[in-house]
């Protein structure tokens, strides 16, 4: 998976095609979520457990916003199609925010997306 590529330290990605690939990637996955979600039954546990390993992903945590903003339209959209029945995601998201600002940053995206999407 492309997301996977792009937060991997060990790909051999330079940081504006890690930067430009992390972008392009949740845009992706966004759009699969969004409209392809019964279609992904069996990967849609793939998509959820790459979403609670990204959020404290530090690649993600310090990207620019734009890319920040795309992942959190990902996590929202994959919050509306399994919250909280199969993806109980604000724990994790919340005991993540004091580690620095830049995750406290994310973590105020994801959520005020969240909200505006409710």
């Amino acid at each position: 998976m492309a997301l996977q590529t792009a937060v991997d330290s060990s790909s051999p990605l330079e940081p504006a095609e890690r930067v430009s690939l992390l972008h392009f990637a949740c845009g992706l996955a966004e759009n699969a979520v969004r409209h392809r979600w019964e279609q992904l039954s069996a990967r849609s546990r793939l998509v959820t457990g790459l979403c609670e390993r990204l959020i404290g992903n530090q690649i993600i945590v310090h990207a620019p916003n734009a890319v920040r903003e795309r992942f959190a339209c990902l996590i929202v959209a994959v919050a509306k199609r399994c919250w909280p029945v199969t993806w109980d995601f604000l724990p994790e998201l919340l005991s993540a925010a004091p580690s620095d600002a830049a995750q406290a940053d994310l973590t105020l995206i994801i959520l005020r997306r969240l909200g505006e999407s409710l």
